[in-house]
């Protein structure tokens, strides 16, 4: 007599799928208070508009209504977002150069047209009679119908990376080799009036007069016969090095003739003698000025634009709505996010990026490569294109962290880039420098630097990483720009190349390790490798083209990692099983270009433009991170239990149940931990006797109110198993001959296959009646390309699956 399906429920019947829950959460990002400021390469006024405009290095053109106090991006239909020069023609249009692209724009930056192409671009500049001359590495074009067609005015094609127009139209060009050339006939014919090369040009607007600004020594010169000849005016004597000159200008009011090296000077004598211009200026790079008002001035360069109202020396940064800050590296303590730039120096934001504060103060060089944070002296670390710098103080003064570290040639500091830093557990710091190419070790908080590279064959280090837990704890990984692995487990003192399962070609951009369990994983452009021997053997785990950056939650053990933009978006993936699997985990807005990511101690994940100065965090912490989620039935009961790793701010989970046909019913709320980052077990049980499949999810609920599902699991009428579990794989990574282990407390039918991560089938290891008991199933993993897969296998009606790697 058959039973009826309450009566199957009531048999002893228990369906377990353990796994770890892939959450499928979309990251949600919420925008932070933008970084202000930026490097800006030039200033025009639009004098029937009293528009001021500004081009940016690395987001687009700006403009400003009121002598800059707030700026508006006006960037529209540029292609890309670095501005090399900004010109103003005769009818009122804009011009606008990019490396590879000219733009022209007829209504006050609201758009923007492209005009031909002319590739190296680097200056632009018009005449009164309305035409444009750009000048490139392969000469000077100019076009006398607005950017429709250019043509080439110097004919031995020479490099033309300076350009000024007289008042009287004539046409000077500096080169990078050739030295200074003039036209008077609007590029017609040339004439060489200068030998000296790499100079900067400024040509007064009010007499006419012409200046040179030497590009590797504070010399400048004036001529005052149209270049014919030359006059060497007083020297500008710097501080502590002979600056390069960055920028020449003549107020057209007060007559102040301004010059940049390292820091402004200013001459009311045309040049006979200089004083310093005390301003707080951020570094040394100075790019344009403009006037502002009948007295005033205004200062572009790394830092944005700044500027000073009368003869006071009194200077107000001006950098409202100027967001054009290339972020390049990131770092948290527990009390703060850090922000680097590559011209800005160190942002700090102590409130979650509601507001943001300039840390450079005692920073030398601000173009930042790398910042780290040394817990046990609660020490930041900056490194810079001219050095380390450590700060004590969360960024409120920073020194130099360098003996035995840098390099110098008399009283210069040389191009001793830091890129890489990151702390061991016994609390020594490693840090890359590429002056030598040397990885270096300080046991005492920065202060003193040993070299480390103990005969590393190649240090073109790319990535840096040290596992704090697991097996391997206060091992050294170093990924090199060529290929190559290596790895320390003595602090430096040898090092071993680690080649098992690795590519012999494309650079190793990141490392990441993880703090629950010590494994290893690295990338390329287009693969996520992955170690759980301390880099003895790596095994594939991911491919995605245009990988681009890691970031770890140390916390919950989730990984993320960025991809190269498409569009104005990249993606993100998420992986909460140690890299073993990657899952899409949305979009990142981006400027062209991928964004550094990060998390932070409140489990916040950031993302920090390197084009623009725009950051975003996720609108909630980093998500509960589940180890198993299973459903058995008992008694008529279907009990639920499972477990997390990691809580942040977590309310609760409530239990959702539906039948075959029914919809989605609340049935239950247990409540979380709040914050917990350590093993939580959670139980609920549905006294419901329901015919039929039961399906059951959780939904997880953060304080603000924000929400993610689990994972489903399934209790179904299954009269052939009373007990169906897959127990793994070994060895792992599996190789050679390998087994599977499964168990079945009751004979019925079982099946196993082995799919790929795109779903396809790649080997079935069983289809057959097995009886009651444990089973080991053999196989030959050597048939399987080495790789991840999924172990499916079913029995009635219970589905359980599995990861394993094949190396």
């Amino acid at each position: 007599m058959p039973r009826t399906s309450s009566q199957r429920w009531l048999l002893p019947i228990v369906c377990l799928v353990s796994f770890t829950i892939d959450t499928g959460a979309q990251v949600a990002w919420a925008p932070a208070t933008p970084l202000e400021g930026g490097r800006t390469v030039a200033i025009v006024r639009k004098t029937s508009t009293g528009y001021l405009f500004t081009g940016t290095e690395n987001n687009g053109v700006y403009r400003s209504s009121n002598e800059g106090a707030l700026w508006t991006a006006c960037s529209s239909g540029l292609l890309t977002q670095g501005v090399r020069d900004v010109a103003l023609a005769s009818d009122g249009s804009l011009y606008a150069a990019q490396s590879s692209n000219v733009y022209r724009s007829v209504d006050d930056g609201a758009s923007w047209q492209k005009c031909n192409t002319k590739t190296g671009t680097y200056a632009l500049a018009s005449d009164k009679g309305g035409r444009i001359y750009v000048g490139t590495d392969s000469g000077l074009f100019r076009s006398s119908n607005n950017g429709v067609a250019w043509v080439r005015v110097n004919t031995n094609k020479i490099d033309a990376k300076r350009l000024v127009v007289t008042p009287a139209d004539h046409v000077f060009i500096a080169t990078r080799d050739s030295g200074v050339f003039r036209s008077l006939d609007y590029g017609g014919t040339w004439t060489k009036v200068s030998a000296y090369t790499n100079h900067i040009l400024y040509a007064d607007m009010l007499n006419g007069d012409v200046y040179l600004g030497n590009g590797f020594s504070p010399y400048v010169y004036r001529s005052t016969d149209n270049g014919n000849s030359w006059v060497e005016l007083a020297q500008p004597k710097t501080p502590t090095t002979s600056w390069p000159v960055t920028m020449i200008y003549r107020h057209a009011v007060t007559r102040t003739l301004f010059v940049a090296t390292d820091v402004l000077w200013e001459s009311h004598d045309a040049g006979a003698s200089w004083q310093r211009v005390f301003a707080p200026f951020p570094t040394k790079w100075k790019s344009s000025m403009a006037a502002s008002g009948t007295t005033g001035a205004l200062l572009g360069g790394t830092g944005g634009i700044h500027f000073c109202p009368d003869s006071s020396n009194v200077w107000q940064t001006r950098n409202t709505g100027l967001c054009a800050v290339p972020i390049t590296a990131m770092v948290a303590d527990p009390g703060a996010v850090y922000f680097g730039s590559s011209s800005n120096g160190v942002y700090r934001s102590a409130n979650n990026g509601g507001s943001w504060t300039n840390v450079s103060s005692g920073l030398e060089n601000t173009s930042i490569n790398s910042l780290s944070h040394h817990p046990p002296s609660n020490t930041l670390f900056a490194g810079t294109n001219e050095g380390l710098y450590r700060s004590s103080n969360a960024g409120g003064t920073w020194s130099l962290s360098d003996s035995g570290l840098a390099k110098k040639l008399g009283n210069i500091r040389m191009d001793n880039s830091v890129w890489h830093v990151t702390t061991h557990p016994s609390g020594s710091i490693f840090a890359f420098e590429s002056w030598r190419d040397a990885i270096y070790r300080s046991t005492d908080a920065g202060r003193f630097w040993t070299n480390v590279n103990n005969g590393l064959p190649d240090t073109l280090v790319g990535a840096m990483a040290i596992s704090n837990a697991g097996p391997y704890a206060g091992r050294l990984y170093m990924g090199t720009t060529t290929s190559k692995m290596f790895h320390s487990s003595n602090e430096g003192a040898s090092w071993q190349q680690d080649t098992a399962g690795l590519p012999t070609n494309g650079m190793f951009n990141s490392i990441i390790t993880s703090d629950k369990t010590g494994t290893v994983v690295t990338h390329t452009n287009s693969w996520i490798y992955r170690s759980d021997d301390g880099g003895a053997h790596w095994t594939k785990v991911f491919l995605k083209s245009g990988l681009q950056r890691f970031a770890v939650h140390r916390s919950s053990g989730q990984m993320f990692i960025v991809t190269s933009p498409v569009g104005p978006t990249s993606t993100l993936y998420r992986s909460a099983d140690d890299g073993l699997t990657w899952q899409d985990a949305g979009t990142i807005q981006t400027n062209y270009a991928a964004p550094r990511i990060m998390t932070d101690s409140g489990g916040y994940l950031w993302a920090g433009h390197q084009h623009g100065g725009e950051i975003f965090r996720t609108q909630q912490v980093v998500p509960v991170t589940f180890t198993s989620f299973t459903a058995s039935l008992d008694d008529g009961h279907a009990r639920l239990r499972w477990s997390t790793v990691y809580e942040a701010r977590n309310h609760g989970f409530s239990i959702e149940r539906k039948g075959t046909a029914d919809e989605w019913n609340t049935i239950g709320f247990v409540p979380g931990a709040g914050n917990s980052g350590t093993l939580r077990e959670y139980g609920f049980t549905d006294p419901a006797v329901l015919a039929g499949t039961a399906t059951y999810r959780l939904r997880q609920t953060d304080f603000d109110g924000s929400a993610q599902y689990s994972s489903e699991v399934v209790v179904e009428e299954a009269a052939t198993i009373a007990a169906f579990a897959l127990l793994g794989s070994s060895p792992s990574p599996a190789h050679g001959e390998s087994t599977v282990r499964f168990s079945m407390a009751a004979e019925g039918r079982v099946a196993i296959v082995v799919h790929d991560l795109l779903g396809r089938e790649r080997l079935q290891l069983i289809d057959e009646d097995r009886a009651a008991g444990t089973h080991v199933l053999r196989f030959d993993a050597s048939a399987l390309t080495p790789g991840c897969y999924l172990l499916n296998a079913r029995s009635g009606g219970a589905t359980v699956q599995r990861t394993m790697v094949v190396r």
